[in-house]
């Protein structure tokens, strides 16, 4: 059945800027994507097909081969409920060391932001609606945002566009925020990243100091005039909650 949103190949082409023939050809080696189908035939592609694009065409970019990209793009898969559940049972028992064991599995992922945010933060929500003490939840985030952050390293050094990257006031972590920043790296931008609980006075100094292409911001504040200042510096994307993996991919 067709998913709402998805594209025939021409303006699946054009959306993603690479040519039927290339897109007919990693489907047909590779099984990138997995269109369904009109009545009559024809291809339609959804937004999962498009995520496997721009990250074939982001890790092409960075000097890979078709054959380990299309690998590695396929190879998110997942990660094992045991790990998860080993991960969880460390927090719940303050184990900081079985905790960095479990997140050193997950992510060893090619793309350890989609599996912080699909597979890690979900557990983490549960774990807190199932009246999760707040140390508990604190010791997680802490550990999770450290562990994310290590792999930000370089990600100012790319050649392509710069986005101010940050979580907001209000905001007690900045895990969605770096998983944002780092799917966008693998776009091409450059990530200036200003952390978490940032004031928008401070967002707007930066800005204004930098002066990026894009400012992105994890808040769910709702300062009118203070977001419109932020609006002359550069084009603002602003999220709560939500998946920053798909922001990226609307954005880059």
């Amino acid at each position: 059945m067709p998913v709402s949103g998805s594209l025939r190949i021409g303006a699946f082409s054009r959306r993603v800027g690479v040519s039927e023939a290339l897109l007919r050809t990693w489907e047909r080696r590779y099984g990138l994507f997995s269109p369904a189908r009109t009545a009559g035939g024809y291809r339609l592609y959804g937004p999962d097909d498009e995520r496997r694009a721009r990250r074939m065409l982001a890790n092409l970019r960075g000097g890979m081969s078709a054959a380990e990209s299309a690998r590695l793009v396929l190879g998110g898969a997942a990660p094992a409920d045991d790990v998860l559940g080993e991960l969880v049972q460390a927090w719940e028992a303050f184990d900081v060391e079985r905790a960095h064991r479990a997140l050193d599995l997950l992510l060893a992922a090619p793309e350890p932001e989609l599996v912080a945010c699909r597979s890690i933060l979900p557990r983490l929500d549960r774990l807190a609606d199932h009246g999760g003490r707040d140390a508990h939840v604190d010791l997680a985030l802490r550990l999770l945002e450290t562990r994310l952050l290590a792999h930000a390293g370089g990600w100012h050094d790319a050649p392509g566009r710069l986005a101010l990257v940050g979580a907001g006031p209000g905001e007690p972590t900045a895990i969605r925020a770096i998983a944002f920043g780092l799917s966008l790296h693998r776009l091409g931008w450059r990530i200036a990243y200003l952390g978490a609980g940032v004031p928008l006075a401070t967002c707007t100094s930066v800005a204004e100091s930098l002066r990026p292409d894009r400012i992105a911001l994890i808040t769910a504040a709702d300062d009118a005039q203070a977001l419109e200042r932020l609006r002359e510096v550069a084009p603002l994307h602003t999220g709560g909650a939500g998946d920053p993996i798909d922001w990226a991919m609307a954005i880059g």
